[in-house]
Order: C-alpha cells, then sequence, then structure tokens
C-alpha cells in the first residue's frame, strides 16, 4: 500500500502508541508536526479510505489495519524535503532519463522561483539595511574613529558584509525601520475595505504560468552577467598570482622563527622570500603564505617589523575578511555604496593590523615601524585584492595613527561592544511585523434594520423607491449584482505558482514511479506584505499560527464553505469576527515551511478539500 508522508506520520503514532482516538492524535500530531485539527482529521480520512485505518466506537478509534513493514513496502515515508538545489544531480540515479531531464526542469524552476522571491522580497530588504548600515559605519568612523578601538570597524564592516549577502528578513522590535513601519502599518490597517476588488476569475494552472514565473528578467541577467565576469577577473588573477609565487624559495632564520613563536600558531604559516615588486604580502586562507623581500632579510630589525605586521594579519584572519569582501562586491557590484565599504574596510583593516603589531614590538619602536612602512610603500606594487600587504594606499593616515597610538581605556573598549551591538541591533534589522489586533473594530452589518428605527428606513427606502418609479419599463438593466466570491489578492493577474491535486515530487522515485504529494489548495503568487482579501462574507472560525503553515485565518461563509488562508506575515482578524467580502484580514508572506512570500490558499465544501480555481470560479 502507498502511503504519503503526511500519511506515515498518523500511522507512526498507531503503530508506536496501538488504536488511538482521532482527538488523541490530533493532539500528537500538534506537538510533533505543527498541525492543527482539520489537517490531521483530514489525513485520518484519507487513511480510511485507503484501508490503512479502521474506524471504531467509541469515540472515533483509530486502528492501524496494516503493519510498518507492508507500509514500507509500498514506498510510503520519510522524504520531507522542501528545496530542490541537490536534487539536480541525483535525478539521473534515482529515476529514468526521460523521468531525469523532467525533474531536472522541476527543480531548476523550483530554484529559480525561489530565488526570484527572494530577489523581490527579500534581497531589497539586505541590500537597503545593508546600504544604510554602511552609512552609519562611515558616519561613525568619520566622527569618532581617531578615539575607538582600531579592532572596532572592521568588525562593523565584516556585519554590514554579512547582511548583504543574507537574504532574510530579520525582525526586531529595536529596528530604526520600526519607526516608518509603524504609521504605514496604521495607514494601511486603517482601510478595512480594499478598494481594488475583482471578481473570482475562472483559472486554470496552466504550465504556461509556471514557465513564465521561472523565467529570468533582463535585469536578472545584466546582474548576472556582472557578477559572474567580476567573479571571474579576481578568480583568474587569483590563480595567476598563486601559480607565480607558488615556486618562492622558503626562509628560515632566528628572527624567523622567533617572530613565529611570538604569536603562538597552532599550524604555523609558511614563510618565503621573493624578489617581486609587490612584497611584502599575505594570502592563503588555510595555510597562509608570507611573501618577504629577498632584500631586506639581511636586516634584522626591518625584518622583524615587516614579519610581524604580517603574522598580525595572519592573527586576525583578514585574507577571509578580505574574501569576503570581494564576495560581497561581486553580488553588489551595482551599488556604489559596497564598492565605498570596501574601500574603507580595506584601510581599517591595516589600521587594526598596526595596532596589533605595535602590541608584540612595543610602542616605544612607533617611530622605527613608521618609517619602514613609509620606505616599502615608496616601492611596493599594489598587490592582488584577496591579499594582505605591508604597504598600501592612504598611508599617511596609517602613519599618524601609528604616532599616536596609545592604550586604549577599559571603559573605551566596553563602550566599542556596546556601540558594534547597538550599531548591528538597530540598523541590520528589519520592523518587527504585527501582531493579529485582539479588539478589533467591529465591521458594518449587512443586515437589515429592525422596523422600529424609522430613522434608518426613512434614508434608504424612499431613495430607492424614488430611483424605481423614475425608471421607464424598458430603460437599462441594473448594474450587475456583487459577485458571490472575489479575488484573494488585490492584483488579479497573479500567477499560479503550484495548483490543487496531486503532483510528482521532483527527483525522488518509488518503484520506478516518481513520488507523489498531495497539494490541498493553489499557491498563488504575492509580493510580502500584499494585502490578503476575504472572498465572502463570512466569521473567522481560526486565526493561529501552523508549523507547517505559518500564520493562518480560516473563514466559515454562509454556504458552508471554509476558505483558509496561509503563510501570512500578519493576521489583522481575531477568531468570531465577522467580515465582509474584499475586506483586509492579512499581509502576505513567508511564515511555516514556505520557499519565498505567497498565499497558500485552500477551500472545503462538506469537510472535503476541493480546487479553489473551480470552487470560487
Amino acid at each position: 500500500m502507498k502511503l504519503f508522508d503526511s500519511e506515515w506520520k498518523v500511522m507512526e503514532v498507531l503503530w508506536q502508541d496501538g488504536d488511538t482516538t482521532a482527538k488523541e492524535l490530533s493532539l500528537r500530531l500538534a506537538d510533533s508536526a505543527g498541525w492543527n485539527k482539520n489537517t490531521t482529521y483530514t489525513v485520518i480520512k484519507k487513511c480510511v479510505e485507503k484501508g490503512a485505518i479502521e474506524r471504531r466506537e467509541p469515540n472515533f478509534l483509530c486502528h492501524a489495519c496494516i503493519t510498518k513493514e507492508a507500509g514500507a513496502a509500498g514506498g510510503g515515508g520519510g522524504y520531507t524535503a522542501r528545496q530542490g538545489l541537490w536534487r539536480l544531480g541525483r535525478a539521473a540515479v534515482r529515476v529514468g532519463p526521460e523521468r531525469a531531464e523532467s525533474s531536472r526542469k522541476r527543480s531548476w524552476n523550483a530554484c529559480v522561483r525561489w530565488w526570484r522571491r527572494r530577489r523581490d522580497e527579500r534581497v531589497p530588504a539586505a541590500a537597503v539595511s545593508g546600504s544604510v548600515m554602511i552609512l552609519v559605519i562611515a558616519l561613525l568612523r568619520l566622527t569618532a574613529g581617531k578615539r575607538l578601538p582600531r579592532a572596532l570597524f572592521p568588525a562593523l564592516w565584516c556585519a554590514a558584509a554579512f547582511r548583504l549577502l543574507l537574504p532574510v528578513r530579520l525582525p526586531s522590535a529595536l529596528s530604526v525601520w520600526n519607526l516608518t513601519a509603524g504609521e504605514s502599518r496604521a495607514a494601511r490597517t486603517a482601510a478595512q475595505i480594499s478598494e481594488n476588488l475583482t471578481p473570482f476569475p475562472s483559472l486554470t494552472a496552466a504550465p504556461a504560468a509556471q514557465e513564465a514565473a521561472a523565467r529570468l528578467s533582463l535585469p536578472g541577467l545584466i546582474w548576472a552577467a556582472g557578477a559572474l565576469l567580476l567573479g571571474a577577473y579576481f578568480l583568474v588573477g587569483w590563480l595567476r598570482f598563486t601559480r607565480r609565487f607558488a615556486g618562492a624559495a622558503p626562509v628560515g632564520n632566528e628572527t624567523v622563527d622567533s617572530c613565529v613563536k611570538a604569536f603562538g600558531f597552532r599550524r604555523p604559516p609558511v614563510i618565503r622570500c621573493t624578489t617581486d615588486s609587490r612584497a611584502p604580502l599575505t594570502y592563503g586562507v588555510r595555510r597562509p603564505v608570507v611573501l618577504l623581500p629577498a632584500d631586506l632579510l639581511a636586516d634584522r630589525e626591518a625584518l622583524r617589523m615587516i614579519l610581524t605586521h604580517e603574522l598580525a594579519h595572519i592573527r586576525r584572519r583578514d585574507c577571509l575578511r578580505k574574501l569576503l569582501f570581494t564576495l560581497c562586491l561581486c553580488v553588489y557590484w551595482w551599488n556604489p555604496v559596497c564598492w565605498g565599504m570596501v574601500l574603507l574596510a580595506n584601510r581599517d583593516l591595516e589600521l587594526a593590523c598596526d595596532a596589533l603589531t605595535l602590541r608584540y614590538l612595543g610602542r616605544d619602536r612607533r617611530k622605527t615601524y613608521a618609517l619602514t612602512l613609509l620606505e616599502l610603500a615608496a616601492r611596493q606594487a599594489q598587490p592582488h585584492p584577496l591579499c594582505s600587504g605591508f604597504g598600501k594606499p592612504a598611508a599617511e593616515e596609517r602613519i599618524q595613527a601609528i604616532m599616536k597610538a596609545k592604550k586604549i581605556p577599559v571603559y573605551l573598549t566596553i563602550l566599542a561592544v556596546v556601540l558594534a551591538a547597538a550599531v548591528v541591533t538597530v540598523f541590520a534589522t528589519q520592523a518587527e511585523p504585527a501582531a493579529a489586533p485582539e479588539a478589533p473594530a467591529a465591521p458594518v452589518q449587512t443586515a437589515q434594520p429592525e422596523a422600529d428605527t424609522p430613522d434608518e428606513v426613512t434614508l434608504e427606502i424612499p431613495q430607492t423607491a424614488s430611483i424605481e418609479e423614475s425608471q421607464p419599463a424598458d430603460a437599462a438593466p441594473e448594474p450587475a449584482a456583487q459577485p458571490q466570491y472575489v479575488f484573494p489578492l488585490e492584483d488579479a493577474d497573479a500567477a499560479v505558482l503550484q495548483s490543487f491535486g496531486y503532483r510528482d515530487v521532483a527527483g525522488v522515485s518509488v518503484d520506478g514511479a516518481a513520488k507523489q504529494a498531495f497539494h490541498a489548495g493553489v499557491d498563488l503568487e504575492a509580493a510580502e506584505e500584499s494585502s490578503v482579501l476575504a472572498v465572502a462574507d463570512g466569521t473567522v472560525a481560526a486565526s493561529t499560527y501552523d508549523m507547517v503553515y505559518g500564520n493562518q485565518i480560516t473563514i466559515q461563509h454562509a454556504d458552508g464553505m471554509l476558505t483558509t488562508y496561509s503563510h501570512l506575515s500578519e493576521r489583522l482578524v481575531s477568531e468570531d469576527d465577522s467580515v465582509r467580502q474584499g475586506q483586509i484580514i492579512g499581509r502576505s508572506g513567508a511564515t511555516g515551511w514556505a520557499t519565498g512570500p505567497h498565499l497558500h490558499l485552500d477551500v472545503q465544501v462538506n469537510g472535503e478539500y476541493v480546487d479553489p480555481l473551480e470552487a470560487l470560479g
């Protein structure tokens, strides 16, 4: 007997605990899988129809009719992965050649849709937050950079780079964006009924719509081309650079050994010498290599300062930081703020390294160290961006910092840590989503006024009567009546990302056939924070959070139909609230098990899931 993933979870409880009531099953699965009661009862019903479960009385007692071995032999259970990237390579092994191509195509389309949603919603959040954070750090560096520890700013630049590269929303109550989100949220919530109502169209989930959702746009192709070209430039330059210095002669003497021993590396770096004008410099992440100028090996004092500086770069893992900044530059090559961050970050890496070098050499040798820096900066060529060199541009700023270096008080160190945490918390996060209102304003009732309210009657009936009497018999018909159902989004052209019914699980096969999973609704394309509308008048039966479906709202309509709206970022109505057709009940999002912002809509008629496109269209 073939069992799907959801049915397997129900059967596992019965195999483990024996006969169990449906209520106890719903409680167990609510804790383990995050299901609500409707989901559990629907899956139990499917198992009963298949003959895997027998219903016994009293109290709807569920009895397993098959053994676990029989269920496993039928190909059920166990697969819950929702991402498709890793399936691209394994599809050819697990399914036949013809089906493998189809599986890879579906997986690729799913990955492209995932990226488009991240690009359209999450990437702008990361880009805006990261850019604002960079400007704040630059302002802080300009006003208080000379008084704060030098190691603070490289850490802040790394935090800004991580924020740019993470396409996620990080909601926080302390975010600066809460100042603007409060007003916009209040303005949006004030209008309960949407002005953009569209009758529910008769839609079909044509493959063309899904293909269109996976199609890359021209700006996306331009961005990808720029990122690939810049990445190829850095990669080719890095390979040529490392190949050029692969044969450099190793260095080993008493001065080198004492410097390396002073840092106490678990895995000492490789020390080599070269006649290239770009030395001294350091490159490599896993096993760093230090290149020293061959003509300076005879000067022990200069050698000690040069090597200490390069070893300080390794201690601070500056090559790894530069790799992070380079990756950020490849992704955000179009953002001038990012280029400014890389420029200032490289300067701050050298300033922080100078401060650490003086801790090892002693502050009484500042003058000698500054003169050595000037000498090497005058003759050294610009190294590769992924390398850490001794002489860099902005040497004047470094020399001034070296000559003015002094011990940092403890209170300034504590202040720097607090300041770094505050900058990250306030500027790297987004506005916290609003919770569902506890007591929303009661909507206007649509019931007819009672007979003992003459004021209301005189406002409506005479006007209606006068309009009807004034119309001739052959007058044009009245406008069409209110539609039975409206589209749940203001954008009536939203594509159907996933249709109702059984679907193949890409890259997974059972006995040579693609594994199938049941999709109890339709997924509609929706930008994050889009208004979600009630398709018809009704009463809110549930407004809860589900681990799988995230924030969801279920509405009971007068004709007995249940509509459920899932993966919402906000719920604007509460249980037992009366809602009107077209009322804004929430905002779309990606809560629960979702790869990106969209609206999952399902419809139940007499307890049975039906295709929303047919039931509402």
